[in-house]
C-alpha cells in the first residue's frame, strides 16, 4: 500500500519516496504550453504550493520525476533546463513594509548567489529586473517564475484595525511596482513562463495595474479540477486505504463514498459540474482514520475570520448568499465591499429563447395559457427596477424541460455595529400605541406574507389573526369582529374582491376599515373602482412606513415611541391570563423550536390557536418570537414552559 502525502508539498520527495501522487500534468501541459503569464486563486491546502514545486521540477527538466505520469506519456515535453525564480511569500517577512522590502532583496541576492551572479542595484524591483536579465543571458533560455501566496503581506493585516491596514496598503504598493517589473519591454523576451498563487484576487486597478496581462484561472472551466480530488480520483488513487477506512467503521463501499462525499466533495471552483474533494481533510481522514473537519482548523484564512469579527456580519444570513466569478474582479484593500450574488432556481418547464427578452415587460407572461391566471405579469419587472436601482442587473438562463436561474449581483458594504445603532438611534422607533388594544385579521393564501405582517403588528401590542382566503376571512370577520382588515386581492377559493363585497354588503360592518396589500396590477392601471371598499391600498413588498401610517389613519391611533411611554396594558398577558396548551403540544412545538424551523414552529403554533380561544395569548407571545426568528429566546422561554406544564 503506497504511502499517504500527508503534509508533504515537495513533488520530488512524493515521487522519490513512494508517496501517492494524483496526477494533475495533463492541466499542467495544457496551461504550460497555451500561454505565458497566470494567475490562480484557491483556498489555503489546496495543493498550490505542490502545483509550484511541480512546475519547478518541469522546468528544471527532470524527467526522470515524471515517468508514468500523463505528460511524460503524452506531453511532447522538451525537457529543457530553464533558471527558474521562485518566491513564497510565506517565507518572507512582511511585518511592516521595510522589513518586506528587505526580505525581497535577501531572497533575490540569495538566487543570484546560488546561479553565480552578482547583483548591483539596491532596491527590491530593480533587482529583480536585473536577476531576470542575467539568468536569461547566463543560460540563453528564457526564464520562469513562480510567486507562492503572493497576497500573504496583506491579508496577514487586513481585519485587524486601522494601523495594521496601512501596513498592508504600503506593502501593496511595494508588491505593484515589484510585480510590475514583469511586464517591462525589456523583460518580456527573457521570460518564459509566469505564475501568481493566493488565496484571494486584489483587482488589477490594484496591485496587478502593473501587471494587467495575467489569464485568470482562478474559476476557468478547463482548470476546475486541477486542485483537489475528483470522484474518480479519489476512487483509482487511494482503492486499498478506502477499503481500510471502511473496514474500520463497518461501512460498505456506497456507504463510505456518501459518507465522504457528504462531508468533503462539496468545492466547485467553475460553473462547470465538477466537484472536487478537498486533498488535506481526505489525507488525514484516510491517515487517522476518523471522520473530522481538518480543513477548518488549519486551512481557514486567519484574514477573513478577522475581517468578519472587525466588521460584525450577521454570519447566520451569509448562508443564504452565494456569489460568482466578476467578485474577483473589484476586490480592492481600501474598499473592502462584498459583492453579493442571489440566485433562485428552479426545475420547471424553462423558458423559450425568443420569450426570454418578454419576460421582464410589464403584464407579460409566457408559458401555459392555463397557468397564467396565477399572477398579473408584474412581478418580474418590479423586481428588474429594485434589483437596477440597487446597482445591479436581473438575469436569467432557462433551458425548455429542465428549469430556470435568476439572478443578480450587488455590493454591499459592512456597515458596523456601532453605525447600526447610531442610524437606528436617530429614528424615531414605534414601540406601541395609546388606548385599548386593537384587533387586526390578515387575510392572505401565502404563509410568508403573513407572517410578515403578523410580525410587524405583534409587538407593537396590535391582536393579530389570520386567514388564508376570503371565505375563511368571513368566517372570523362574523364570529370576531377585527377593528382592522390587511387583505390581499388573489387568493383562491374566495378572491379579495369578493370577500370586501360581502362585508360591505352586511351593514353592521359597513364602516369595517379595510387595507388591501397586493401585488396586483390595478394600481398600475389607475383604475381604483376595484378598490373602491377599501380604505387604503399597500402594494407589495410592504412599505413598512408607509403601512403604519395607513393603519393609524384608518384606527386614529397615538402612536408610542421609544423612550416616551410604554405599550399598552393590554398588549402582554399577565401571568394570569397565559393558559399553556397541553403537555404533548408544548412538547411537539419545543422539538420544533429546537430544530430551528420557524416556518413549521409558525403552523404549529396556528394549530393550537385552533385548540381554543384560551390558547390565543400563549400563541401570540410565541408567534411574535417565531416571526422575528429570535430563536434563542423562543427556546429559552418553551423550555420554561414546557418545565412549568411537567
Amino acid at each position: 500500500m503506497k504511502k499517504l502525502p500527508v503534509g508533504l508539498a515537495v513533488f520530488q520527495d512524493i515521487r522519490r519516496e513512494g508517496y501517492i501522487y494524483v496526477d494533475k500534468t495533463r492541466q499542467i501541459h495544457q496551461m504550460v504550453t497555451g500561454g505565458k503569464y497566470y494567475f490562480l486563486s484557491r483556498p489555503r491546502r489546496f495543493g498550490k504550493s505542490l502545483l509550484v514545486s511541480t512546475l519547478w521540477n518541469l522546468f528544471e527538466g527532470k524527467r526522470e520525476l515524471f515517468e508514468g505520469l500523463w505528460i511524460a506519456e503524452h506531453g511532447d515535453w522538451a525537457w529543457q533546463k530553464h533558471a527558474v525564480i521562485t518566491l513564497d511569500f510565506n517565507e518572507i517577512a512582511h511585518d511592516t513594509p521595510q522589513n518586506l522590502e528587505i526580505s525581497l532583496n535577501i531572497v533575490l541576492t540569495r538566487t543570484a548567489k546560488s546561479a553565480k551572479i552578482i547583483l548591483e542595484t539596491p532596491l527590491a524591483d530593480s533587482k529583480f529586473q536585473e536577476l531576470i536579465l542575467a539568468l536569461y543571458q547566463q543560460s540563453g533560455l528564457p526564464v520562469v517564475v513562480l510567486i507562492d501566496e503572493y497576497d500573504k503581506p496583506l491579508i496577514d493585516h487586513i481585519g485587524q484595525g486601522e494601523e495594521r491596514l496601512k501596513i498592508a496598503k504600503a506593502n501593496r504598493d511595494i508588491l505593484k511596482r515589484f510585480f510590475g517589473v514583469l511586464k517591462g519591454i525589456n523583460i518580456l523576451p527573457a521570460l518564459r513562463f509566469v505564475l501568481l498563487t493566493g488565496v484571494s484576487k486584489f483587482s488589477k486597478v490594484s496591485i496587478f495595474s502593473e501587471l494587467n496581462n495575467l489569464t485568470d484561472l482562478t474559476m476557468a472551466e478547463d482548470y476546475a479540477d486541477m486542485f483537489g480530488y475528483t470522484q474518480a480520483e479519489l476512487e483509482s488513487n487511494f482503492k486499498e486505504h478506502l477499503v481500510r477506512l471502511a473496514q474500520k467503521h463497518n461501512w460498505t463501499s456506497e456507504q463510505l463514498i456518501q459518507e465522504l462525499a457528504y462531508r468533503y466533495n462539496g468545492y466547485r471552483f467553475s460553473e462547470r459540474e465538477v466537484k472536487v474533494y478537498n486533498p488535506f481533510s481526505i489525507l488525514h481522514v484516510l491517515n487517522s482514520l476518523a471522520l473530522k473537519n481538518y480543513w477548518f482548523e488549519s486551512g481557514t484564512p486567519t484574514f477573513l475570520i478577522n475581517l468578519l469579527k472587525q466588521e460584525q456580519y450577521d454570519l447566520p444570513s451569509l448562508e443564504k448568499f452565494g456569489t460568482a466569478s466578476s467578485v474577483f474582479t473589484t476586490y480592492e484593500i481600501d474598499n473592502l465591499k462584498s459583492k453579493i450574488r442571489f440566485e433562485i432556481e428552479d426545475t420547471g418547464v424553462g423558458i423559450e429563447s425568443d420569450n426570454i427578452a418578454k419576460i421582464f415587460e410589464p403584464f407579460e407572461q409566457v408559458g401555459e395559457v392555463k397557468k397564467r391566471d396565477e399572477g398579473t405579469g408584474l412581478g418580474l419587472a418590479i423586481t428588474r427596477q429594485l434589483v437596477q436601482l440597487m446597482g445591479g442587473e436581473l438575469r436569467v438562463k432557462s433551458e425548455l424541460g429542465k428549469g430556470s436561474t435568476f439572478w443578480f449581483e450587488i455590493d454591499l458594504c459592512a456597515a458596523s455595529l456601532q453605525e447600526t445603532m447610531e442610524t437606528k438611534s436617530a429614528q424615531r422607533q414605534i414601540m406601541g400605541y395609546q388606548g385599548t388594544r386593537r384587533k387586526v385579521l390578515v387575510v392572505d393564501d401565502k404563509l410568508d406574507n403573513r407572517a410578515v405582517l403578523a410580525g410587524l403588528l405583534m409587538p407593537l401590542g396590535f391582536a393579530v389573526t389570520e386567514a388564508e382566503d376570503g371565505l375563511q376571512a368571513l368566517k372570523q370577520v362574523k364570529a370576531d369582529c377585527p377593528d382592522l382588515i390587511i387583505t390581499d386581492l388573489v387568493m383562491p377559493v374566495m378572491t379579495g374582491f369578493e370577500f370586501m363585497e360581502h362585508v360591505r354588503a352586511m351593514p353592521e360592518l359597513a364602516e369595517m376599515k379595510i387595507i388591501v396589500s397586493s401585488a396586483s396590477a390595478i394600481e398600475m392601471h389607475g383604475n381604483h373602482s376595484a378598490i373602491a371598499h377599501s380604505d387604503g391600498f399597500i402594494s407589495k413588498p410592504v412599505d413598512i412606513d408607509r403601512l403604519l401610517e395607513l393603519i393609524q389613519q384608518c384606527l386614529g391611533l397615538q402612536w408610542e415611541y421609544e423612550g416616551r411611554g410604554a405599550l399598552p396594558v393590554e398588549a402582554t398577558p399577565t401571568e394570569g391570563e397565559l393558559v399553556l396548551p397541553p403537555l404533548e403540544e408544548l412538547q411537539t412545538l419545543a422539538t420544533l423550536v429546537k430544530g430551528g424551523n420557524m416556518r413549521k414552529v409558525r403552523q404549529h403554533i396556528q394549530y393550537i390557536a385552533e385548540l381554543g380561544a384560551q390558547y390565543k395569548p400563549f400563541t401570540e407571545q410565541i408567534s411574535a418570537l417565531a416571526v422575528g426568528y429570535e430563536v434563542n429566546k423562543l427556546r429559552v422561554l418553551v423550555q420554561e414552559y414546557l418545565e412549568r406544564a411537567r
